[in-house]
């Protein structure tokens, strides 16, 4: 990284789990100690309004074979603690999904938090 330069960070989910002293020694913000460095923050919020023609051509890609994706499956909704922790220990790759009973019968579950 250059002297004062910037980086993006992506994919970081991981760190969350670390303690605060793992998490700045293992990950990317390691860098910005040495270099003075910043971040400029950024959501995939910020780009809602390219959401329908990005969903068109990813389901494109899927159906041709060009994008290619993974999920990892929990039975159960008393398997929702393995998800998790398969969330922050190096597991997720993809997709995590958490099979309910509850949910077997919807179409589309969507829960905010």
């Amino acid at each position: 990284m250059k002297a004062q330069g910037s980086i993006c960070v992506c994919g970081y989910v991981h760190s969350y789990a670390l303690q605060t002293s793992q998490a700045q020694t293992q990950g990317p913000y390691r860098l910005f100690s040495t270099k003075d460095g910043h971040v400029i923050s950024s959501s995939v919020h910020d780009f809602a309004q390219k959401f329908p023609e990005a969903e068109s051509k990813i389901l494109e890609w899927i159906h041709l074979g060009k994008l290619k994706y993974r999920e990892i499956l929990f039975n159960g909704f008393e398997r929702l603690p393995d998800a998790l922790t398969a969330l922050y220990d190096g597991r997720n790759v993809g997709k995590i999904i958490v099979k309910s009973a509850f949910a077997a019968n919807l179409q589309t579950m969507v829960v905010n938090v």
